[in-house]
């Protein structure tokens, strides 16, 4: 499964209106093998995509389910997948990823990891919520980075979990006498981090990929230090909360999907590990990491559609949010909105997975557009 991250490479930013039309192919055509009966154990998407920082993008992502295969297994199985993505650019970038999300003892136990290398160009725009795009300098790093959470399952849905993650992160381009180089911000020479952490879930929902009821309460706190290998000593603590109500006795059974997020860094935080706002998954209609302070909080609502016509699906999304130093300077009369709609394909009725294609819209005309698999939240 790929996790929710706004690093990733999914991100899809101003699209020019003539390659608009090949995209929307491409998501179309991706579901040509789709089977309405039998659920699918291989699930391969292509990727065809522009940016202004890439030009064109291509490449592929192969998942593989498997597990549940017993007969009468039910709403307590859910399925084990292992997902791989290779990408090019024009520009020669390139991004490789796997990504493993086991089931194991049914649903007991936990294991997710993900080992990945990047050589991708970003955006950093300073700190805070009022930072203009003015001040927008490109940079390239290239990163590796391993990820492992393991949980254990106590009573009926409540989950206790260690986590452990390190990457490595060296600045191949930037901006000369540009704000990374003059600014003094943590993490903008070269270098490593390396931390672990906790993690307590209770969770609910009844599908990962697409739930039409239940909720995740999760929190996590995680700390890096030079002991462990990293070159800066830092705390992360973050809540999340999803809530999904299916509306079934409606046309078209629309799903109405919530979320509060709330974040907190502490410490000599690198700059690109700081909580932030836009992107392909929160707070759409911004590009990724438009906002960066310490703490952050964000609210998302989407109602959606997931079979309008056939496979076809419409998914309409809010949300809003702020960023400052620390969580008492907050101030949600200060933060940002973002709105904007979507379309889905369902590719795999038995996970419920679809094909998501994102057109958001934030304030000061930005916007962002994406294509990816699965939903935002």
């Amino acid at each position: 499964m790929i996790r929710d991250k706004s690093r990733s490479v999914r991100k899809i930013y101003r699209p020019r209106a003539e390659i608009l039309l090949t995209l929307l192919l491409l998501f179309m055509s991706a579901g040509w093998a789709r089977a309405e009966e039998e659920r699918k154990d291989w699930v391969f998407i292509p990727a065809l995509a522009y940016t202004t920082d890439t030009k064109f993008l291509a490449g592929a992502q192969v998942i593989r389910f498997f597990g549940c295969e017993e007969q009468g297994e039910g709403d307590d199985c859910r399925r084990s997948n292992l997902a791989a993505a290779l990408m090019f650019t024009q520009k020669k970038q390139m991004i490789a990823q796997l990504v493993g999300d086991h089931y194991l003892g049914g649903l007991s136990r936990h294991l997710v990891w993900e080992l990945a290398y990047r050589k991708f160009p970003s955006t950093f725009y300073g700190l805070g919520r009022d930072t203009p795009l003015e001040l927008a300098e490109d940079y390239t790093p290239s990163e590796f980075l391993f990820e492992v959470s393991y949980n254990r399952r106590f009573g009926e849905h409540w989950e206790l979990g260690l986590e452990g993650e390190y990457g490595s992160v060296d600045f191949l381009e930037r901006k000369a006498d540009g704000l990374l180089e003059v600014g003094g911000f943590p993490g903008a020479e070269s270098g490593d981090y390396a931390g672990l952490g906790l993690r307590a879930a209770h969770d609910d929902r009844d599908s990962v990929w697409f739930p039409r009821s239940g909720q995740l309460l999760e929190a996590r706190a995680r700390f890096f230090r030079e002991e462990l290998g990293s070159d800066y000593d830092w705390d992360s603590y973050s809540l999340n909360l999803r809530r999904y109500v299916g509306l079934d006795r409606l046309p078209g059974a629309p799903v109405v999907a919530l979320q509060l997020a709330m974040d907190h860094a502490l410490g000599d935080v690198p700059f690109h590990m700081l909580p932030s706002l836009g992107g392909d998954n929160q707070l759409r209609g911004y590009p990724g990491s438009r906002f960066r302070d310490k703490a952050r909080v964000l609210g998302q609502m989407e109602i959606r559609l997931s079979e309008l016509l056939g496979p076809l699906g419409l998914v309409l999304f809010l949300g809003y949010g702020d960023v400052a130093p620390c969580p008492c300077d907050l101030d949600l009369s200060r933060g940002k909105l973002g709105w904007g709609v979507g379309g889905r394909m369902l590719y795999d009725p038995t996970s419920g997975l679809h094909l998501r294609m994102d057109y958001g819209l934030g304030e000061s005309g930005e916007s962002s557009f994406t294509i990816t698999i699965g939903e935002a939240f």
